[in-house]
């Protein structure tokens, strides 16, 4: 239900705005109040008719149609001053929208007016008068009440309930197949039984078939084995050439402990020559040390005579300071002097420069 009302520079009107109050509202006025400029303002948010300027102000600016509804909707219709392309926009609850040849879905769900809620002011008497028919009363009566869509809703539950019946037959046809295919299988709880016992046989014989491939791996290595033992007994004399063999092998090691004991030796041998030819040199060395400690002593008495040559220096440095400290005292003091003496002696009267 429209609340209200408001355009600018619409028509011959720079500000237009009407309230409506629930129920019946009757618009009253002389001419050029405004009346027909309301009603027009409402058709051209609802229908964006007229598309030219018709409608627009002859001094020009934005022209805006505004309608509020009692749910909370506000719709808005702008075409800005200079505008000449394109056929504006709308704003519904703060979404803007393009206008086109026919305004947006969103202004007929939030206004909901159809043609029959406008009677204009040079139509005829709504559903008495020509053009209305009693077939166009009757059908618009069926809209209004809704007749039309329950004989669709009605039309669409029967081809429904029928789908539904077929669905269901063809179901039941089904069912009874199945129950007489199901009647063949009243034996299987016997069946699976005989499945059990059939599938244990299966896994004795893949037990059985591995235990006789391992017998058969074993019977292989046996043969083998007996093959290798038929050579070595066709060798000649191979239980001499067999003692050989390990009297050589025990030679073998005992040369090489005897070995291994020589060259232990010879590096202690070595050894020993190195600490010879050490012992031979230390003459040499000793005197070495001794003229080496002879120039570490005079070294350490450079230092401490360093030592005290570095700490005459810092008091000398020290006495130099606390000198030039007192200088700069004196003339301080002979500055101070020479300007609070007088000229003029006051006891004697004589010149005291």
């Amino acid at each position: 239900m429209l609340q209200k009302i408001a355009g600018k520079n619409f028509e011959g009107y720079e500000k237009l705005e009407m309230e409506f109050h629930p129920g019946v509202n009757v618009i009253i006025g002389q001419s050029d109040a405004g009346k027909s400029a309301a009603f027009n303002l409402i058709k051209w948010i609802r229908t964006n008719r007229p598309l030219g300027n018709a409608y627009r102000s002859e001094w020009g600016g934005d022209t805006e149609g505004e309608i509020w509804t009692t749910d909370g909707h506000h719709i808005k219709r702008l075409k800005e001053d200079g505008d000449e392309t394109t056929s504006g926009f709308y704003i519904i609850d703060g979404v803007k929208l393009k206008a086109g040849a026919t305004p947006p879905d969103e202004v007929f769900a939030a206004l909901r007016l159809d043609d029959i809620n406008i009677q204009e002011q040079e139509e005829p008497a709504f559903m008495l008068a020509p053009p209305w028919s009693p077939g166009e009363v009757a059908k618009l009566l069926n809209k209004a009440a809704s007749i039309e869509d329950i004989d669709i809703s009605v039309a669409n539950l029967t081809k429904g309930l029928k789908n539904a019946n077929q669905t269901m037959g063809v179901a039941e046809a089904v069912l009874k197949s199945k129950q007489v295919e199901l009647e063949r299988y009243v034996n299987l709880p016997d069946i699976e039984k005989q499945i059990v016992e059939i599938e244990q046989s299966e896994r004795y014989k893949i037990v059985l078939t591995n235990q006789r491939n391992a017998l058969q791996n074993i019977q292989q290595n046996l043969n083998r084995i007996a093959l290798k033992l038929e050579q070595y007994n066709t060798l000649p004399g191979a239980e001499i050439l067999l003692k050989e063999l390990k009297t050589h092998k025990a030679l073998y090691v005992e040369l090489e402990t005897k070995t291994i004991t020589l060259r232990q030796l010879s590096n202690r041998l070595k050894k020993v020559e190195e600490g010879i030819a050490e012992v031979k040199d230390l003459s040499t060395a000793q005197s070495v040390i001794t003229e080496a400690g002879k120039l570490w002593k005079t070294q350490q008495e450079l230092e401490k005579k360093k030592t005290g040559l570095a700490g005459l220096k810092k008091r000398l440095d020290l006495i130099k300071k606390e000198d030039d400290s007192l200088k700069r005292q004196m003339d301080a003091f002979q500055k101070e002097y020479d300007e609070l003496l007088p000229d003029v002696c006051p006891l004697c009267g004589g010149d005291t420069s």
